[in-house]
């Protein structure tokens, strides 16, 4: 990697290094109560300085950022933990054509993408789309048949395949 180049993927590495502290920085206060609420507002700040990263950059890759910085979890995680404590806003529009614009483009993987949005339907909505890992919170035991139009529409969306009809119940 040349000078300018190492130099440019440290600086972007530093970025979102600074993003995680952030995130998860406010979450070591063992705030409680109203004081919940500073998490609430951190997680917007990151989210809305992590995505406007994103339109410039592009999700985060090693590629990007170079191995070294990739292989800290301070720079790895980043995009993740950003969508796992921010699932609510994952389905705004422009959002949503953003991330998956980042699937298209090979930087987000579509499983993550669709885990981050189920851990919304499950925490919010009170069922999974995804049948991810995050239906285990609820003891929900699959996808409702009743949603099977949604889910099919939102793999189609992030390019994953459609879930077989195994794991939809009533």
């Amino acid at each position: 990697m040349q000078e300018a180049e190492a130099y440019r993927a440290d600086s972007l590495a530093f970025v979102l290094s600074q993003l995680y502290g952030l995130d998860q920085g406010v979450r070591m206060l063992g705030l409680r109560g109203e004081e919940v609420a500073a998490i609430r507002r951190a997680d917007s700040l990151t989210f809305g300085q992590f995505l406007a990263f994103v339109s410039e950059y592009g999700f985060p890759t090693a590629e990007l950022v170079g191995e070294d910085n990739f292989s800290r979890e301070c720079v790895c995680m980043l995009g993740y933990v950003v969508m796992l404590h921010n699932p609510h806003r994952l389905l705004e529009p422009e959002t949503f054509r953003l991330l998956c614009g980042e699937v298209r483009a090979g930087r987000l993987n579509p499983e993550v993408f669709g885990w981050a949005l189920d851990r919304y339907f499950v925490t919010y909505e009170g069922y999974s789309l995804f049948n991810s890992p995050y239906r285990a919170v609820r003891a929900l035991q699959g996808v409702p048949r009743s949603r099977r139009a949604e889910s099919d529409s939102l793999h189609a969306a992030i390019g994953l395949p459609l879930l077989p009809d195994s794991v939809f119940v009533e």
